[in-house]
C-alpha cells in the first residue's frame, strides 16, 4: 500500500459509490425498503400500520430518514435483547458452555 493511499483514506460512500444522505432526507417507500433490506410490500405494511411515520406529498408517501433509522435501531436493540435472553436461558439449563 502506498503512502498516498494512507494519506487519503476512502470513506464508505466512496467505496460503495454512493452519495451520503442528510438525516433530514425523505425517501420513497421503495428507497426506504432498500435501506431496511425488506420487500416493498413489507415496507408498505410498516407504513400502513403506522410503525414507521410518513407524510404525503401529493399522492406520494415520503418517509423521513431519521424515523427510518430510529425504527432500524429499535429492531436491532430488540434482536440483541432476545439473543441475550436466549443465551442466559441456555446457560441456566446447562446447554451453553
Amino acid at each position: 500500500m502506498s503512502l498516498t493511499a494512507l494519506a487519503h483514506p476512502l470513506s464508505i460512500a466512496d467505496v460503495l459509490d454512493i452519495d451520503p444522505l442528510p438525516v433530514s432526507s425523505e425517501l420513497t417507500p421503495q428507497q426506504a425498503a432498500v435501506v431496511l433490506c425488506v420487500s416493498d410490500s413489507y415496507m408498505d405494511t410498516l407504513l400502513d400500520t403506522g410503525e414507521i411515520p410518513f407524510r404525503m406529498s401529493g399522492d406520494v408517501r415520503l418517509v423521513p430518514l431519521n424515523y427510518l433509522l430510529e425504527y432500524d435501531r429499535e429492531k436491532v436493540r430488540q434482536r440483541r435483547d432476545i439473543l441475550r435472553k436466549l443465551a442466559q436461558e441456555s446457560q441456566e439449563m446447562g446447554l451453553y458452555d
